[in-house]
């Protein structure tokens, strides 16, 4: 099933409207809501000539998994035709943490397994980390909330880490979804 696919289905199995979609995208741990209608249109409508489905951010589609009650990782792989990957989502050893920030967690992680910064990006796949990029990452604390799902993710491997752990610390959300329970319950 393709990701369009996916969300039109699982939106009309849970009975809601377009609009109303959008409208249950506005709480309080959804830090980026879903404006329009017309997105989620175009994302069901696989129309690549109005919008590439891969063009979801990862804020969207916390968003849309929120409402949808699927993993935004899922989606996320979805939505880049990676589904090679989806066995890798509860392979990942770190889970939780205690709250703190993201540039300062990458770095003492990165620190831990004792490897340098260019170690990191051979880790970092399937889509790369440059390694200034990474130094940016770990020094400059506004560039996380900018920080893309393909980079999320390939931090994540890099580290070993879920990277929806990384998106919380990324975008300062509420500490209860550094537990994995708490990002578990929101999803299901």
């Amino acid at each position: 099933m393709s990701f369009s696919e996916l969300i039109h289905k699982r939106r009309l199995d849970l009975g809601l409207g377009v609009r109303e979609m959008c409208r249950a995208t506005e709480r309080s741990h959804i830090p980026s809501p879903i404006k329009s209608a017309v997105y989620i249109s175009r994302l069901e409508a696989d129309d690549q000539k109005d919008m590439k489905v891969e063009s979801a951010s990862i804020d969207k589609l916390w968003a849309m998994g929120a409402v949808l009650q699927i993993s935004p990782l899922i989606l996320f792989l979805e939505s880049r035709d990676r589904t090679d990957l989806l066995e890798q989502i509860p392979k990942f050893a770190i889970r939780k943490c205690e709250p703190t920030t993201f540039m300062h967690f990458i770095r003492s992680v990165r620190e831990q397994l004792r490897y340098s910064l260019r170690d990191m990006v051979k880790a970092a796949v399937p889509w790369g980390v440059s390694v200034g990029y990474w130094s940016q990452l770990e020094n400059d604390p506004e560039s996380g909330p900018t920080t893309s799902g393909e980079k999320l993710w390939s931090l994540g491997v890099a580290l070993d880490v879920d990277p929806l752990l990384l998106y919380v610390l990324s975008r300062n959300m509420d500490v209860r979804y550094l537990n994995p329970d708490s990002r578990d319950r929101l999803f299901s």
